[in-house]
C-alpha cells in the first residue's frame, strides 16, 4: 500500500511538472532550443521556425483543441531528441509533444528549394497517428503478452487513423518513414518484436505489412493476437470490438 501511495505522489508530480512546464511554451521550448543548438544545429532561427511551423499547422484540419509543441521532456534521454519521436502526453492534456529532432529537420525543411515533401508528409501522419491516441484513449489493466497485443493493435490501429486524418496513402506514408526515419536512424527499429521478446512497439516492417488490409479488419486483429502468441478467444473477442473498424473506415492505397 505504502509503495502505491508513492508511485501515485511520483506520477502526481511528473504530470504537475510537465503541466507547468508548457503553460508558457510558445511551440517550442527553450530546453528543445537549446538542445538544437548545442546537437543539430548552431544556427537554429526560433522565429523563422515558429512561422515556418505555424504555417504548416494551418493547412492541418484535425488538431482540434490541442496544441503542438517541440519540447525535451526531463524524463527522456538527452541522446534520443535528435530522433523523430512524438508522444500525447499525459491523459487530460491537450498536446500533441514532438521531439526537438522534428524542429530540426522540419527548420531544414523551410531552407529547401525543391523537395519531395517527405518530412512534412511524414509529420502530418505522426500528428495524425498521436491525434488517433488521443481519441482511442482508454485504461486497459493487463500483463505480460496481452498487454504487448494491446499496445500492438493500438499502434497500428492509430497507423490506421494517422493515413486517413493525413489524406495520405499507405503506399505515400512508407517512402517517408523508409526515408526519414528507417534509413536516416540505421533501421534499428527493426529489432523490436522478436519472437523471443515482444517489445511494446512492433517493427515498422510488421506495421507497414498490416496496412495492406486497408483497415483494422476482424481478421487482422486475429493475426496480430496470433503474432502476439495470444490463444484467448475471450480476449481476443474483446479486442476486436475495441479495435475492429466498420468497411466504411478503409484508407487509400495506392500511390
Amino acid at each position: 500500500m505504502i509503495l502505491l501511495i508513492l508511485i501515485l505522489i511520483a506520477l502526481l508530480c511528473v504530470y504537475l511538472h510537465i503541466s507547468l512546464s508548457w503553460h508558457s511554451i510558445d511551440v517550442i521550448s527553450l530546453e528543445a532550443e537549446e538542445f538544437i543548438r548545442e546537437k543539430l544545429d548552431p544556427a537554429f532561427d526560433t522565429e523563422r521556425f515558429r512561422s515556418y511551423i505555424d504555417k504548416l499547422l494551418q493547412r492541418i484540419d484535425f488538431l482540434d483543441e490541442n496544441k503542438v509543441i517541440f519540447f525535451t521532456p526531463f524524463y527522456d534521454r538527452k541522446k534520443s531528441q535528435s530522433s523523430l519521436n512524438a508522444h500525447t502526453g499525459l491523459p487530460g492534456q491537450k498536446v500533441i509533444i514532438f521531439t526537438p529532432g522534428w524542429a530540426a529537420r522540419l527548420y531544414r525543411e523551410s531552407f529547401a528549394g525543391k523537395s519531395d515533401g517527405a518530412i512534412t508528409d511524414l509529420f502530418a501522419f505522426v500528428l495524425g497517428h498521436e491525434m488517433t491516441h488521443k481519441e482511442q484513449r482508454r485504461f486497459i489493466f493487463l500483463f505480460g503478452r496481452k498487454r504487448v497485443c494491446a499496445g500492438w493493435l493500438r499502434e497500428i490501429s492509430s497507423d490506421f487513423g494517422g493515413i486517413r486524418k493525413s489524406g495520405l496513402s499507405a503506399g505515400r506514408v512508407r517512402f517517408c518513414l523508409e526515408k526519414e526515419i528507417l534509413e536516416r536512424e540505421g533501421r534499428r527499429q527493426r529489432r523490436y518484436g522478436s519472437k523471443t521478446v515482444l517489445r511494446p512497439h512492433p517493427t515498422w516492417e510488421y506495421r507497414m505489412k498490416c496496412w495492406e488490409s486497408g483497415r483494422m479488419t476482424r481478421e487482422l486483429v486475429d493475426k496480430i493476437c496470433r503474432d502476439c502468441g495470444i490463444t484467448d478467444r475471450r480476449f481476443c473477442d474483446r479486442m476486436k470490438r475495441i479495435y475492429a473498424e466498420k468497411p466504411a473506415g478503409s484508407m487509400r492505397r495506392a500511390g
